[in-house]
């Protein structure tokens, strides 16, 4: 194979022809399974070691951190994420709206409980099926598992950046 070109052109080709397709209706791969998620991952990782032109012996961590990248997981976690922040706003479509449901208020003040706080219901399934991939039950467990900071942010922009941030640092324990 010939050389590969600079970081700059190889970066944007492998974005727009790998990352893209990574990243197109993730959503819907939320709760897959571990190995299901770990074959995308592999896919990942190996776009980023082709874009920082390192060996592929080289630790996947570091490359995906070195080029500031959520891996699979919390790629997908920050659109389920940013959805339900989008429905909450009233910037989403109707029918994702429909699906989440504010939690009810406690009727006692509890010292562990946040009373400030938007926590979404969160539906019983009875065990762990297709129903607990739904954006109705997932998405209200990830924005219940947020901190209160996240959560009450005031425009969209403001809160992607805090949340890719929060899950970069959960990703790589920074």
């Amino acid at each position: 194979m010939s050389q590969l070109p600079t970081q700059p052109p190889c970066r944007t080709v492998v974005q727009a022809l790998v990352i893209s397709h990574l990243d197109y209706a993730n959503a819907v791969l939320m709760g897959l399974p571990a190995c299901d998620i770990n074959k995308l991952q592999r896919v990942q990782n190996r776009a980023a070691k082709v874009i920082l032109g390192v060996s592929k012996f080289c630790s996947s961590k570091e490359c995906l951190k070195s080029l500031h990248w959520l891996p699979i997981e919390q790629r997908i976690e920050y659109k389920v994420i940013s959805l339900v922040y989008k429905s909450l706003k009233g910037d989403a479509p109707y029918y994702l709206r429909d699906l989440l449901n504010e939690a009810p208020k406690p009727k006692y003040r509890l010292r562990s409980g946040n009373h400030d706080s938007k926590m979404l219901a969160v539906p019983f399934t009875r065990k762990s099926t297709f129903a607990d991939r739904s954006f109705s039950v997932h998405g209200p467990r990830l924005w219940n598992a947020l901190p209160e900071n996240i959560k009450c942010l005031p425009n969209i922009s403001l809160f992607k950046t805090k949340l890719k941030t929060y899950l970069f640092r959960k990703a790589f324990c920074c």
